[in-house]
C-alpha cells in the first residue's frame, strides 16, 4: 500500500518513475528533484550509481517521452547505449565503459541542441545525436523516467537542472575587497591569510586548508600572495588594472562555485595578464579539484629555447602534454588570453590569435581558474641621476606611482565566462568592441574629464563656436564645443566600413539632416533628412545630389531614426526606445547601391528645436580606448608604465600613464593601414613635487605618432607639441624624423603650466590618401601632401625624458590588423 500511494503522490505531480525488473518483484521509488512540468531545450542530469555486482539489466533512462517517441539510455557496466524510442528517428549509438563493483559512479547527461553528452566522474564517455523533432513550442519535450535493476546497482537520486548561458565578469574594480582584507588585518594581525569572496586559493605550495604560508625560498611569512589591487581611490582611476600575484612559486586561484558553478561546460574563459620576469602565467578550466583540470601555462620568450605555451590535461594529478607552441611572452606587457572549452576541442588564444588547439580528452566541464608561478628575479627599474642627486635617498618615495614597481608581481583583469562551442566563431579581436567599459563614476563627473569623456567630445562645428565654461574655469583649449546651435557638425571619427548612426526624433523635425559623407561637403555622399508635415513625420533619402525616397510615417510610437551601412548596402530603421531598451523596430526603406560611395565622415545637421549633435549615437569599428579595461591593446617600451598619479599634490587620481629616460611609448598592437585617423587626450604627468623649474620644464614633447614600424615612434608621421628646439619650443609633423610641417603660433604649443595643470592636450591625425590633416585641440592647424605617402603602421603615444598620461585614444582606419609577431 505504501508502495502504491507512492506512485499516486508522484504521478499527481507529473512525475513518473518506474522500476521494471525482469519478472517483476517490487517497485522502488528514485527520487527525481528538479523536474518542471515542461522539460527545457538544454539540461543536465545528474545521479550516481552504485555497482554491487556485475550482472543484471541495464539501468534505463527514458527521456522526453511522448506519443511512443523519445529516447533511451541504457548502462550496463560493460557500455551503454543511446537509442530512440520510435524507429524512425534513426538515432542508435553508444559506446564502453569500465564500471567496477564496489565503487560509487557519478553521471551526468549534458543534453544540448541536436545532442547529448554523457559523462562519468565528470569525464566525458562519448557523445550522441538527438534531434529536436519531438519538442513541442515552448521548449516541452515529453516526460523523462527512469528504470533500474537493484539486483547488480542502485541508482542514486536524479536530478534536473535547466542550463542558461554561461555568463560571468570580474573586472577587480571593486573597493571593498580591499576594506575587507585591511580590515581582516586588524582583526586578526597574527593570521595575514585572506582570501577573496570571489577566488579562492586552490594551490600555495600547501595542501591543508587555512594553512599560514611561507614563502619556500626564505620561510618569511607571506600575507596574501593573492590580493585585489590597492588604489588609492577607485572612483577617480579608470582602472585598477589589476588583482595581483606576489608569491614565489607555482599557485593558482579557482572562481567561487556559485560565480562559475562545476557544472558549467561549453565555454571561454577571457583574461587580461600581465606577466613578469622570471614567471609563469596561465589559465584554468573545466577544474573539478586540484588533481583533476585543463591547464594553459605560458612562459617568457626565450632564445633557442624550446615550447613556451603549452596545454596540459591534468588527470588524477598527473600532466599530460596536449599540444605546444614556440611563441613566449614579453615580460610587462599586457595580453588578452582565452582558453575555449567544448565537448571536442580546446583552444588557446592570445591577442585574437590562435595559439593552441588540441583534442579535449574528456575535460568538458568545471570551474575556472587562474595561474601564476611568481617571478624569482626582480627587475626594478632605476632611478634617473637627475632624481636621485635632487632627493637622496627619498627619490623612490616622491612620487607614488613607484609603488607599482618594488615587488615583482603577476596581474590579472577583466576575468570573464561566455557560451561557445566547436565551429562557432570565436573573435578574431579582442579589441574591436567600442566603446570600452565605462569610467568610474567619479572621473565621469568630474568637468574636467568633459574633455574627452562626455559625448559632446566626439563632435566639432562646421561654424566658429565657443567653449561653454563654466563661470571662472578655463578647461583648456581642448574643452569640447557645445552641439546645439544650429549648424553643420562633424562626428571625429572616420567610418570606413558598417555602421550604424542613430538620432533621437525630437518634438519639433523641419530639416535635421544624417549625412554620410565623402568629404567636408555635407551633400558628398547620402544624406537622410527630416522634417514634419502636417501629422506626419517625413524622410528624404538623397545620393548626392538626387533625391531617391521620400517616405512618410505617424511620429506618435517612433522615438528614434537609424541610418545603417552593411557593405553595399543602406537602409533606414524606426525604432521605439524606452528607459528598458529598444521595444519595436521597423524597418522603413532599403537600398542597394551598385556603386557604393567611399563616405567615412558622419555629419549632423542641428535646427532649431532640434536635438544636438552629441545625442547622436554612431557605431563601427572605430575604437575607443578609454583605459577603463586592462590596456592588451598596447605594448609598452621604455620607462615606468602603469596606472599612476599625474599629480604629485594629490596621488588619488590615476591615469594609465609612463615616464623615465630616453622616450617612453606606448605602441597600439594593431596595424593601421590605408585611410586612418587617430587622436589622442594627453596630460602632463606632474611627476615630482611641485618645484616651479619641475613644473615648468615638464608642459613639451607630448607626441603622437601613425604609420611607425613598431620600434622607432619617428619611424611613420609624428605629430610634436611643444618639442625643445635650439631651446624655444616648437610644434611640429614629421615625416620619418624629417620636419614637414612647424608652428611657433601660441595656440598650437603647449599651455603654461598654470593654464595646463589640469587641462587635456587633444592631438589628432587624419590621414586620407597623399594628405595627413594636422588637429591641435579642436581645430585643423595644418595639412602636409605627401608625394610618397606611407601606407600605414602601427601608432604610438610617446614622450622624451618626461612623464605622460593618457585620457582616451580614438582610432579607425580602413584596415587594421592584429599584431602576429612571436
Amino acid at each position: 500500500m505504501n508502495h502504491l500511494r507512492a506512485i499516486r503522490s508522484l504521478a499527481r505531480t507529473g512525475v513518473l518513475l518506474l522500476l521494471l525488473l525482469g519478472n517483476f518483484m517490487a517497485v522502488t521509488a528514485v527520487e527525481l528533484v528538479g523536474l518542471p512540468a515542461a522539460v527545457g531545450e538544454a539540461y543536465d542530469l545528474t545521479w550516481t550509481l552504485q555497482v554491487n555486482e556485475m550482472a543484471g539489466r541495464p539501468v534505463e533512462l527514458l527521456l522526453e517521452q511522448a506519443g511512443g517517441r523519445g529516447y533511451r539510455l541504457a548502462i550496463a557496466p560493460e557500455g551503454w547505449r543511446w537509442e530512440g524510442l520510435d524507429r524512425r528517428q534513426g538515432v542508435s549509438t553508444g559506446g564502453r565503459l569500465e564500471l567496477r563493483a564496489g565503487r560509487t559512479y557519478a553521471f551526468t547527461l549534458k543534453r544540448r541542441a541536436g545532442e547529448v553528452a554523457l559523462l562519468v566522474d565528470h569525464r566525458l564517455a562519448g557523445t550522441a545525436p538527438a534531434p529536436e523533432a519531438n519538442r513541442k513550442a515552448g521548449g516541452a519535450a515529453g516526460r523523462i523516467r527512469v528504470a533500474g535493476a537493484t539486483g547488480w546497482a542502485e541508482l542514486g537520486e536524479v536530478r534536473y537542472v535547466p542550463v542558461g548561458a554561461r555568463r560571468f565578469g570580474d573586472d577587480f574594480m571593486r573597493p571593498e575587497g580591499r576594506e575587507d582584507w585591511l580590515d581582516h588585518l586588524r582583526k586578526h594581525p597574527d593570521r595575514p591569510w585572506f582570501e577573496d569572496n570571489i577566488w579562492q586559493v586552490a594551490h600555495y605550495r600547501k595542501d591543508w586548508p587555512g594553512a599560514d604560508p611561507r614563502d619556500p625560498a626564505s620561510g618569511r611569512q607571506m600575507t596574501a600572495p593573492w590580493q585585489l589591487g590597492v588604489m588609492l581611490n577607485t572612483r577617480v582611476a579608470p582602472n585598477g588594472f589589476w588583482y595581483l600575484y606576489a608569491g614565489s612559486g607555482p599557485s593558482w586561484v579557482v572562481a567561487e562555485p556559485r560565480a562559475v558553478p562545476p557544472g558549467w561546460d561549453r565555454y571561454c574563459l577571457q583574461a587580461a595578464v600581465k606577466p613578469e620576469y622570471g614567471g609563469a602565467v596561465g589559465l584554468i578550466a573545466a577544474y573539478q579539484d586540484n588533481e583533476n583540470y585543463l591547464l594553459f601555462r605560458w612562459e617568457a620568450e626565450a632564445a633557442n629555447a624550446g615550447p613556451r605555451a603549452a596545454l596540459y590535461e591534468v588527470r588524477e594529478g598527473k600532466p599530460l602534454l596536449l599540444a605546444t607552441a614556440r611563441r613566449g611572452f614579453q615580460p610587462r606587457q599586457w595580453y588578452a588570453l582565452r582558453l575555449n572549452l567544448g565537448w571536442r576541442a580546446a583552444e588557446v588564444w592570445i591577442d585574437g590569435v590562435k595559439l593552441l588547439e588540441a583534442a579535449n580528452p574528456g575535460l568538458i566541464e568545471g570551474r575556472v581558474g587562474l595561474f601564476a608561478d611568481g617571478a624569482r628575479s626582480p627587475h626594478i627599474p632605476e632611478i634617473d641621476p637627475a632624481t636621485a642627486a635632487l632627493y637622496g635617498g627619498d627619490a623612490a618615495r616622491v612620487d607614488p606611482s613607484w609603488t607599482i614597481q618594488p615587488i615583482p608581481c603577476i596581474y590579472f583583469d577583466d576575468v570573464r565566462v561566455s557560451d561557445w562551442r566547436e565551429g562557432e566563431e570565436t573573435p578574431g579581436d579582442p579589441w574591436a568592441a567600442a566603446p570600452d567599459r565605462p569610467l568610474p563614476e567619479g572621473l565621469l563627473g568630474d568637468a574636467w574629464q568633459q574633455t574627452f569623456a562626455g559625448d559632446e567630445a566626439l563632435w566639432t562645428p562646421a561654424f566658429a563656436a565657443k567653449p561653454a565654461n563654466a563661470p571662472g574655469v578655463d578647461y583648456g583649449a581642448a574643452a569640447p564645443l557645445p552641439t546645439g546651435a544650429p549648424g553643420l557638425y562633424w562626428h571625429k571619427g572616420r567610418h570606413y566600413h558598417d555602421l550604424r548612426a542613430t538620432m533621437p526624433l525630437g518634438a519639433r523635425l523641419g530639416g535635421q539632416t544624417l549625412h554620410l559623407a565623402l568629404d567636408d561637403d555635407p551633400a558628398s555622399g547620402y544624406r537622410v533628412a527630416l522634417a514634419r508635415e502636417g501629422k506626419s513625420d517625413v524622410v528624404q533619402f538623397y545620393r548626392l545630389q538626387k533625391l531617391l525616397k521620400r517616405l512618410s510615417f505617424a511620429p506618435e510610437r517612433w522615438t528614434h531614426l537609424r541610418l545603417n551601412r552593411n557593405g553595399d548596402g543602406l537602409s533606414i530603421d524606426l525604432l521605439a526606445v524606452s528607459a528598458g531598451g529598444v521595444e519595436a523596430e521597423r524597418r522603413l526603406f532599403t537600398y542597394r547601391d551598385k556603386q557604393p560611395l567611399q563616405a567615412a565622415r558622419v555629419g549632423f545637421t542641428v535646427t532649431e528645436g532640434g536635438p544636438p549633435a552629441a545625442a547622436v549615437a554612431v557605431e563601427s569599428d572605430w575604437r575607443r580606448e578609454t583605459f577603463a579595461g586592462a590596456p592588451t591593446a598596447w605594448r609598452t617600451a621604455g620607462g615606468v608604465w602603469g596606472v599612476m598619479t599625474r599629480y604629485a599634490c594629490d596621488p588619488n587620481w590615476n591615469w594609465f600613464g609612463g615616464y623615465g629616460a630616453g622616450t617612453p611609448t606606448a605602441w597600439g598592437k594593431p596595424a593601421l593601414l590605408g585611410d586612418q585617423a587617430v587622436e589622442a587626450y594627453l596630460g602632463v604627468k606632474m611627476e615630482y613635487d611641485n618645484l616651479a623649474h619641475e613644473s615648468a620644464r615638464r608642459f613639451r614633447d607630448m607626441n603622437l605618432s601613425i604609420c611607425a614600424d613598431g620600434a622607432d615612434p619617428e619611424s611613420g608621421y609624428t605629430l610634436t607639441r611643444g618639442r625643445i628646439v635650439d631651446g624655444k619650443p616648437v610644434t611640429q609633423l614629421l615625416r620619418r624624423g624629417t620636419v614637414v610641417w612647424s608652428s611657433s603660433a601660441p595656440e598650437d604649443l603647449m599651455p603654461t603650466p598654470k593654464a595646463g595643470y589640469r587641462a587635456w592636450q587633444a592631438l589628432r591625425l587624419v590621414k586620407t590618401g597623399p594628405v595627413v590633416e594636422i588637429f591641435i585641440d579642436n581645430r585643423l592647424t595644418g595639412a602636409y601632401t605627401d608625394p610618397a605617402p606611407l601606407p600605414g603602421g602601427h601608432l604610438a603615444v610617446w614622450t622624451v625624458n618626461n612623464g605622460i598620461v593618457i585620457g582616451r585614444v580614438n582610432y579607425g582606419a580602413e584596415r587594421i590588423l592584429m599584431e602576429t609577431t612571436d
